[in-house]
């Protein structure tokens, strides 16, 4: 496929579900970026109930509705690579407001012709919300720099190269950039991570229901590569879910044991040597964190999560095992 060579020689793909509080911010900060660097904005709508299409039509941007019944970011993204004709393309998500300067600033990298991805860091609009904000942003407040980065988000692409790889795989439930990443890098593409801010994003997590929902999705993940140990491109998350395995089955035993027993002085010294250990595992990590609070937090999530994993993990496993 031909690409053209003008000034506006990238096409923007914004994703989104239910933003209707966001997608406009998002839209108008692409928009600033018409002209100079953006020659065409789609939002792709993965079937949302409110008013999210009205506002991306308002705003005078293609909107393509598709029925995404796994909610899979990558499968929507896939759908508006299909229709770009451009040499590049970038993808966001309907929760960020791209920094005017980022497109500009992400195409002098691609004088490479090995590179097939730029991004940038992502800016928490409000890291300090609330616990879960706190705990969570430290995971891409502070981005790498290097060759090999996971596009987290979305990022500016050249076409060509992920019309090689075949775009997204659209099948993952969540972790679709990592895979895409191993894809690009296993055919000696690069995807180059740089300093400067690509955007702004809101968590918008508020409650304990929120974190739950984020675990599901990631024990999804893990699921999905214990039943595909051929996609060698998240296979650290089949290690991952049967860690998670046995650390929640050793927690049951133990409780149970506690329990039956009535060993309640017991469990409270195996408690508080697990806390010690939690504490002596992380210190260093927590100490050198640009935001020591919000890492101590973040590691906490880490192991409150597992069994929500595990869960989620189960269920996935049941419904999706193959024949």
């Amino acid at each position: 496929m031909s690409v053209s060579k003008n000034s506006g020689n990238v096409t923007a793909v914004v994703i989104g579900l239910n933003e209707e509080e966001q997608i406009g911010a998002c839209l108008d900060a692409v928009k600033h970026c018409v002209g100079s660097a953006v020659g065409k904005i789609i939002y792709v709508d993965s079937g949302s109930a409110d008013r999210s299409m009205e506002i991306a039509r308002n705003k005078g941007v293609e909107v393509i509705e598709i029925e995404n019944t796994f909610r899979s970011p990558g499968f929507a993204r896939n759908i508006g690579l299909e229709h770009v004709k451009t040499e590049y393309v970038l993808f966001l998500d309907g929760d960020m407001i791209l920094d005017s300067d980022f497109i500009v600033s992400a195409r002098t990298y691609f004088t490479d012709e090995t590179i097939a991805c730029v991004s940038g860091p992502i800016r928490e609009r409000y890291p300090h919300k609330n616990i879960y904000h706190r705990g969570l942003c430290v995971d891409w407040t502070v981005k790498e720099e290097g060759t090999q980065v996971t596009p987290s988000g979305g990022g500016l692409f050249r076409v060509d190269h992920l019309r090689m790889v075949g775009g997204y795989n659209y099948e993952i439930p969540a972790g679709e950039e990592i895979d895409l990443k191993n894809r690009l890098v296993d055919i000696n593409l690069k995807l180059v991570g740089i300093s400067k801010v690509m955007a702004e994003h809101d968590l918008d997590m508020n409650s304990v229901r929120d974190l739950i929902a984020r675990a599901g999705r990631e024990g999804r993940l893990q699921a999905y590569a214990l039943l595909h140990p051929e996609n060698s491109s998240i296979a650290r998350y089949k290690r991952l879910a049967v860690k998670n395995d046995i650390m929640v089955l050793f927690f049951i035993i133990a409780l149970v044991v506690i329990v039956i027993n009535n060993m309640w002085t017991v469990g409270g010294w195996i408690l508080l040597a697990a806390v010690l250990a939690f504490i002596a595992r992380f210190s260093r990590e927590i100490y050198e964190s640009h935001d020591p609070y919000g890492r101590l937090i973040n590691f906490g999530f880490l192991y409150f999560k597992k069994p929500f994993q595990v869960w989620a993990q189960i269920f996935y496993l049941l419904k999706h095992k193959k024949a």
